[in-house]
Order: structure tokens, then C-alpha cells, then sequence
């Protein structure tokens, strides 16, 4: 049996403060970019929240991995935008999965206004994403779907799908 000392003590105080600190600057980092509208449904529904933000994280790196990039206004960010609400939705609601998507896109006028590098505004951006979110949910049936047996593959299988049959919006290639 090891006896702590106070130096022991004191390495481990220190140990958890770093860890502290460092979970506390990257919440912090996370929540300046999120809207009014997110911020009110992260107050809300914390718990959900981690889950939307566990679904966008995988929504990217599944973007990425099948696209090998994450784009804006092509066909990557159409896929990323229906694949995080398919995620979503398998994973909290399909209620809350539209409640946290639309917040996301509840930006301000000067963003609507503003004009991206590849010649659209964030307005169009926005109905693009808007629309592919909602792409993405229905993709998810609660009626014949469980979180149990449908797979990451069949979802980003359903996703591609909608994207072959030209359901999904994009604003250039």
C-alpha cells in the first residue's frame, strides 16, 4: 500500500486543474460559434447537445473520409449536412434533430448578406443547407428504424442514395 505525500497531492491537483482548464477553454471555443438559437437549446437540453455535437463530428469525419474533403456549397457539404441530421435523428429525434439543425442556420442579416468565395450568399448557403438537412432527416423512418440495427453504412448508404436520385441541393462542383 502506497502512502500519498503532499507532493503526490499536489501533482494530481495540478494534474486535474490542467485537465480542467483545457475542457473549460475548448467548451468555451465551441460556444462562441454557436447562435443565439443554439445557445437556448444548449441551455435546455445539454445532454442532447453533446449528442448533436458527437453526431457532427462524425458527420465530418464520414464526409471526409468518403469525399476525402468537407466543402461548402458542393456536394461534400450537401452530404455532411443530410448525413450529421441522419445522425441525429438515429441518435436523439427526429424532433430535436430539426430543432438543433434549423438553430444552426439561424444566423444574422450580415451573414445572409455576405458573399463567399465561391459567389453565393450566405442566404443561399443556408437554403442549401436547410434543404439537405431536412434530406437527411427523412432518411430516418421512426416507424421501421432502430438505433440498434440500422448501421452507419446503411445511413450513409440512404444519404448517397437521395444524392443519386438528385433529391439533394448543391450550389456548384
Amino acid at each position: 500500500m502506497k502512502i500519498l505525500t503532499n507532493s503526490d497531492n499536489s501533482s494530481l491537483i495540478d494534474q486535474y486543474f490542467t485537465t480542467a482548464r483545457g475542457a473549460y477553454e475548448e467548451a468555451k471555443a465551441t460556444w462562441t460559434t454557436l447562435t443565439s438559437a443554439e445557445k437556448q437549446l444548449v441551455i435546455l437540453s445539454p445532454i442532447i447537445a453533446v449528442m448533436v455535437e458527437s453526431a457532427r463530428n462524425q458527420a465530418y469525419e464520414t464526409t471526409k473520409r468518403i469525399y476525402y474533403k468537407s466543402g461548402q456549397g458542393d456536394i461534400s457539404d450537401a452530404f455532411r449536412h443530410a448525413i450529421w441530421n441522419a445522425y441525429m435523428c438515429r441518435q436523439i429525434s427526429k424532433a430535436d434533430a430539426k430543432a438543433f439543425a434549423t438553430a444552426h442556420e439561424q444566423k444574422d442579416n450580415a451573414y445572409y448578406n455576405t458573399v463567399f468565395e465561391d459567389g453565393y450568399t450566405g442566404r443561399q448557403h443556408t437554403n442549401m443547407d436547410l434543404h439537405n438537412n431536412e434530406k437527411g432527416r427523412d432518411t430516418w423512418s421512426v416507424l421501421t428504424d432502430s438505433m440498434f440495427f440500422v448501421s452507419d453504412a446503411d445511413m450513409e448508404q440512404r444519404v448517397l442514395n437521395k444524392i443519386s436520385n438528385g433529391e439533394m441541393v448543391k450550389l456548384h462542383n
